[in-house]
Parts: C-alpha cells; sequence; structure tokens
C-alpha cells in the first residue's frame, strides 16, 4: 500500500478482493503475483486479512492504472471494485435495490452494503440541505478516502441519479475522513 498508512484493520470479505479481480486473466503468472500479495485463489476461507485486501489493490493498482496518480487511480479502482461486487451474488441484490433508488434514499443502504464485505470502521450519513449529505468515515484507518470515493460515485450512478452528482473528498483527520455528495 502506498503512503505508509497504517492498514491495522478488521478483516475483509473475500467477496471484496474477488471484485477487484474481475475481468483479470487468472493464469499461472497472475496467480503467482497474488500468492506473493498473500492471497491464493484456491483457499476459499471466507474472511481474508485487511494488509491483503491492500496488497491486492496495490498489485491491481500497478496493473490496470499505473499511468494516473495515486490518487486518481484509487478512484478509478473503486469505480472497478463496484463493477466487480456487482458480478457477486449479493452484489447484484444491491445494486438492482440501487438502480430504483434516488441519492437520498440510496446513501443511508450503501452504507450498509459496505458492512458486507468490509467491517470495522462507523459510518454516519448526514444530510447537510436537501441535495448535499456529509458521509463520515470514522475509525476508518487503512480506509483509502479516493478508493471510498470511487465507489460511494459508482454505486449512487447506479441508480436514478441526475447528471449533477458529485462526490467530493472533505475534511480528513488521523483516523476519519469526509465524502460530501451533491446534486
Amino acid at each position: 500500500m502506498s503512503g505508509g498508512q497504517n492498514i491495522t484493520a478488521a478483516p475483509v470479505h473475500r467477496r471484496a478482493i474477488e471484485a477487484l479481480l474481475v475481468g483479470i486473466d487468472r493464469d499461472e503468472s497472475v496467480r503467482a503475483c497474488l500468492r506473493e500479495a498473500g492471497y491464493d485463489l484456491s483457499d476459499d476461507r471466507a474472511m481474508w486479512p485487511a494488509e491483503t485486501f491492500y496488497a491486492v489493490l496495490e498489485w491491481v493498482r500497478g496493473r490496470r492504472f499505473a499511468g494516473l496518480p495515486v490518487p486518481e487511480a484509487q478512484r478509478a479502482l473503486g469505480r472497478v471494485w463496484v463493477e466487480g461486487f456487482a458480478e457477486t451474488t449479493v452484489g447484484s441484490v444491491v445494486m438492482g435495490a440501487l438502480r430504483v433508488l434516488g441519492p437520498e434514499r440510496a446513501l443511508p443502504r450503501i452504507l450498509q452494503y459496505v458492512d458486507s464485505v468490509r467491517q470495522g470502521f462507523a459510518v454516519q450519513v448526514v444530510p447537510v440541505t436537501e441535495r448535499e449529505y456529509r458521509i463520515r468515515f470514522q475509525e476508518a484507518a487503512g480506509v483509502l478516502p479516493e478508493f471510498a470515493q470511487g465507489g460511494v460515485e459508482a454505486m449512487l450512478r447506479t441508480g436514478k441519479s441526475p447528471p449533477s452528482l458529485s462526490v467530493e473528498l472533505g475534511d480528513r483527520g488521523a483516523d476519519w475522513f469526509e465524502l460530501r455528495v451533491r446534486w
């Protein structure tokens, strides 16, 4: 993981890692790289250390987005993750529900779904105005703000979101950050 960020965090569900790998051929060279990152495709355990998720995330970033600045690549990876998550059983149910919701109804639900793949941090959704919300990730050591930004953006764009929808990084501290959602 870049930036030397502390990633002491709760375990991550296998489907969170698998979502990053959708669309990548799984030949022996890829399997070897993933094993080096700590992830073995033949190991079917449900939960993996957060460090493994971040090592795979970094490997996928280098493979798919090597030419982008790291924050931009992490945001793109958040979008890619949502696409991959949508191909899982749980993800297809979640994305189906989001397709019929506008942003104000989708926001609280999205954050509940995140808990199905990654636990160990608290998320608070606060309405600021009728068309603006603040999402605060607390106790979020190891959660990449730009990755979360891309993921929330992709999930909201799945639903009935207006073209003016924006998800921007807000304030941040040592173990928390905020996203601002406007439309």
